[in-house]
């Protein structure tokens, strides 16, 4: 949840709080209940239970009377409900459905980075920054290839530690070809909102020294995307499928005939 901008706060296992409801049989069943969060968002406060879909459909045929699936497809606890309606709050069921795979897999992997903020030199700090400075979007792959002294390790410590920034819900982060690095939340959306980018063809002229990483360039009738363009390379990133790489001396003269 702290990823979640429109959360406030969130407190784990709030203190429990006693519902009532039937069971399969039709007994009634009372008992204290620990929800896994207590949320606060701009529009109100919120407790939260957290399952998978799978459980919550065996819950459902156990405790109908707890658990129940919308005609929408959304999850409910009438009794939750109930007990937070006295104070004009609201009881949320969340289900794993909810989270996006790739966003979830890449918290999972920079877990590992979390606390080894202390392993990263200041002179690396400093290199990769001004490095995106000059370079916003760039890949770690052509990052990577740039700065011979920077590892991978440095920028995952870095992605962890949120001394820089990456849209986890893009790409997965070991995909180095397609993760693209920021100075910061601010600095990405200013430049993917702001400008759009454009397809280099003849009739659109630019010039190769201007040209940024994630520009897009049509060649042979395909869309490209260009990770990196480097005094003796040049990687381009097709729609599907793995990056290949061009000498730039031959990849100048492509440029030039697109602008005529």
């Amino acid at each position: 949840m702290e990823h979640d901008p429109k959360v406030l706060e969130f407190y784990d296992q709030p203190p429990p709080f006693k519902i009532q409801y039937k069971n399969q049989a039709g007994r009634n069943i009372g008992h204290y209940h620990t929800p896994d969060f207590f949320v606060l968002r701009h529009d109100g406060a919120c407790w939260e239970e957290w399952k998978t879909v799978k459980e919550l459909e065996f819950l459902a045929q156990k405790y109908p009377g707890r658990y129940q699936k919308t005609a929408s497809g959304h999850w409910r606890c009438p009794p939750g409900e109930a007990h937070a309606s006295q104070f004009g709050l609201k009881y949320c069921v969340r289900t794993d459905a909810e989270l996006n795979p790739v966003f979830t897999q890449n918290l999972m992997f920079l877990s590992d980075y979390l606390g080894f903020k202390s392993n990263l030199t200041t002179d690396v700090h400093s290199t990769v920054l001004a490095y995106l400075e000059a370079n916003p979007g760039i890949t770690i792959a052509a990052l990577l290839q740039e700065l011979n002294d920077v590892c991978a390790n440095d920028i995952y410590i870095m992605i962890a530690t949120e001394l820089l920034y990456v849209d986890l819900s893009a790409v997965p982060l070991v995909e180095h070809y397609r993760t693209r690095l920021w100075v910061s939340q601010q600095n990405h959306d200013a430049y993917t909102h702001a400008s759009v980018v454009g397809v280099t063809t003849k009739n659109t002229p630019s010039s190769p020294t201007t040209l940024l990483p994630n520009t897009a360039l049509e060649w042979d009738s395909a869309l490209w995307t260009l990770v990196n363009y480097g005094e003796t390379t040049t990687t381009l990133l097709p729609e599907s499928g793995f990056p290949i790489q061009l000498p730039t001396a031959f990849f100048s003269p492509v440029i030039r005939q697109w602008h005529h």
